[in-house]
């Protein structure tokens, strides 16, 4: 998912601002009154508890504890009326919450997957059927991801120092098939001066090596992990 986001050009995704409540000193008045369709926000204030689907467990410390919370923080990041009713909210249950502002990097399914294919190329898998939350520990931080499938949209939080666009290149060095596991290995180039691919054959020791696994399922290759080798 890293390499993706690193691969993100202005144009790509939007930025949604997110900030707890009760960190910015927001109440309901403060709040938009409607959304970018001109449909007004309902008075969102359901008091039942979400669970993350990962854990089946109910964190207390997640982006979103209630339901009503968690709608009010989409009214925030100026998702529309329609979304917040279509979205699942137990995704937000997953992940800690921020203690100081911070946005969001919201990315539609079609860029995520034509990202992909650039990165990889065209490998048939069904990360995209069902909604999903990862961390992934990363060499600047941490990265979260919340895909939600009923709006087609993934959200992306990283903690540290990783910016999108940082990436200019990837190289695909290796790829390798071991135990019905599609494992490919990466290069990838982070400043300007790496602007084509033989430029980062030849200086790939200065930069980070991944390893991508994807695991076969019912004749699928479906997104497994990323780490750094």
């Amino acid at each position: 998912m890293y390499l993706v986001y690193g691969a993100l050009n202005t144009g790509d995704y939007i930025e949604g601002s997110y900030m707890p409540i009760d960190d910015s000193g927001k109440d309901d008045n403060s709040l938009p009154v409607t959304d970018s369709t001109g449909k007004k926000y309902p008075n969102y204030n359901s008091d039942k508890k979400l669970v993350c689907p990962n854990t089946k467990e109910s964190s207390d410390s997640a982006y979103a504890v209630l339901e009503g919370e968690f709608q009010k923080y989409m009214q925030i990041i100026g998702m529309t009326v329609d979304e917040i009713e279509k979205m699942n909210a137990n995704l937000w249950n997953c992940g800690n919450s921020a203690s100081v502002p911070f946005k969001f990097t919201i990315v539609a399914k079609d860029i995520f997957e034509s990202k992909i294919n650039k990165l990889f190329g065209k490998i048939n898998n069904n990360i995209f059927n069902e909604s999903f939350f990862t961390k992934s520990n990363i060499s600047c931080g941490t990265m979260d991801t919340i895909y939600d499938k009923n709006i087609e949209k993934a959200f992306i939080q990283v903690q540290g120092g990783c910016t999108a666009q940082q990436i200019s290149e990837h190289l695909l060095l290796n790829v390798e098939y071991k135990n019905d596991n599609l494992i490919l290995t990466v290069i990838t180039g982070k400043d300007v001066t790496i602007t084509t691919k033989d430029m980062l054959y030849e200086n790939q020791d200065k930069y980070d090596k991944y390893e991508v696994t994807f695991k076969k399922d019912n004749g699928n290759y479906i997104f497994d992990n990323i780490k750094i080798v």
